[in-house]
């Protein structure tokens, strides 16, 4: 794919002088690739490629691997068109999510594919471990990721991408209405009734993670 060998090979550097910049928060790399330091995007990309890419193909409508590459290349295409625009006050991953949330939908139109209801053996599909990669620090152990997703396993799409991007993620549901282009008293819908498909789960899950799907099932 011609696309993403420009996007996976025209930004690499040295991995002996990228260190230093690691210790970077993604909105000091974003301002110094801004001023032209191309090793900045580069770690943005490896940080964030994995978890976009699995949301890219899970999101709204199940797609083959090779068009959610070309999707989320795609999406980080887009960060070096918009580069200049990216204000710094304003935190990168959801902007990132959103823009490659609105390169979906788009695809989606041009390819008149409709959501969808996806079932997926998880516990014995070798992207489990994919998945388990580009979850966010703050999510649940593995074992326990593994037990939510099949319990989300049949769930319409628009309700399993609210959980998935709050619970695996790592986003503020703030984050979640503006990535998606909902209301956010929408987001707390959807994660509501998502998260009454994990209701014989419950007990199993760490008080931390308990505590904060009784929150949402309450709308607080």
């Amino acid at each position: 794919m011609e696309k993403s060998v420009q996007i996976r090979f025209s930004y690499r550097a040295d991995d002996s002088t990228k260190t230093p910049h690691r210790d970077r928060s993604d909105n000091e790399l974003m301002e110094a690739f801004k001023l032209g330091d191309d090793r900045s995007f580069d770690i943005l990309y490896d940080k964030h490629f994995k978890p976009l890419f699995i949301f890219q193909q899970r999101n709204m409508c199940w797609i083959s691997r090779e068009d959610a590459e070309d999707l989320t290349d795609e999406a980080f295409l887009a960060v070096i068109r918009a580069k200049d625009r990216f204000d710094v006050h304003r935190a990168f991953k959801p902007w990132l999510f959103k823009i490659a949330y609105n390169i979906k939908v788009t695809f989606l139109r041009r390819t008149k594919a409709a959501p969808q209801i996806v079932v997926e053996p998880f516990g014995r599909d070798p992207r489990r471990t994919l998945i388990l990669e580009s979850c966010a620090e703050s999510a649940p152990a593995p074992d326990l990721v593994l037990q939510i997703i099949e319990a989300l396993t049949g769930l319409p799409s628009e309700h399993r991408s609210v959980i998935e991007l709050k619970f695996f993620h790592g986003f503020e549901s703030s984050e979640i209405a503006e990535i998606l282009n909902i209301a956010p008293g929408t987001v707390w819908s959807r994660i509501h009734y998502g998260l009454e498909k994990l209701r014989g789960h419950l007990k199993s899950l760490p008080q931390p993670l308990r505590r904060d799907i009784c929150a949402a099932r309450e709308g607080q």
